[in-house]
């Protein structure tokens, strides 16, 4: 836990480091999100696993349509096999790719695809996402809901693989629009 706080920090450092840059008004610049993802999943090997997670991300915005970001998660798993109930947590660092197919003024269309690791602890998995997310991007603060489906590839501690459907909610701050540009 220690080393995700610390890779947190580091990158939110980055991010403020990075914002003394200029920013054209086509949307280009550093931004940090904040996401909290609810994940629900049928029975794989007799085992019912459902989810949450805590996601900061910090990303760059090229232009109006395309991002690139480290999104840093924090899943708690809650798994139920034969009446029994457990849970596992683990930490995953990531990298992302987004691309707006929709934009206007008022609101914003991503689709994402990431990929990730876990950092340590007992439940070891790579995961595979892909999601849609609809902005409100002319807010200052913009809100964001979204839908996805996630496949977690688990190689260590005696886990099954998991294909999940998610929702998610959250927010972004962008640099370039706090300081009125």
């Amino acid at each position: 836990m220690k080393k995700n706080l610390f890779l947190l920090s580091f990158l939110f450092g980055s991010a403020v480091a990075m914002q003394a840059q200029s920013f054209a008004s086509n949307d280009k610049g550093v931004f940090l999100r904040a996401e909290l993802r609810a994940l629900v999943q049928s029975k794989s090997d007799g085992v019912a696993q459902r989810g949450m997670d805590v996601e900061a991300i910090v990303g760059y915005r090229f232009n109006e349509r395309f991002s690139l970001y480290i999104p840093v998660t924090g899943t708690t798993g809650l798994f139920k096999t034969g009446g029994v109930k457990s849970y596992e947590q683990a930490g995953q660092l990531g990298l992302g790719f987004g691309y707006a197919p929709l934009r206007t003024d008022r609101d914003r269309l991503e689709v994402s695809l990431r990929a990730g690791n876990t950092l340590g602890g007992d439940w070891h998995f790579r995961y595979y996402d892909l999601g849609v997310r609809w902005e409100w991007a002319d807010l200052k603060i913009p809100p964001f809901v979204g839908l996805g489906v996630r496949y977690q590839d688990c190689y260590k501690g005696g886990f099954p693989d998991y294909c999940f459907f998610y929702a998610t909610i959250g927010f972004s701050i962008r640099w370039h629009r706090m300081k009125g540009r």
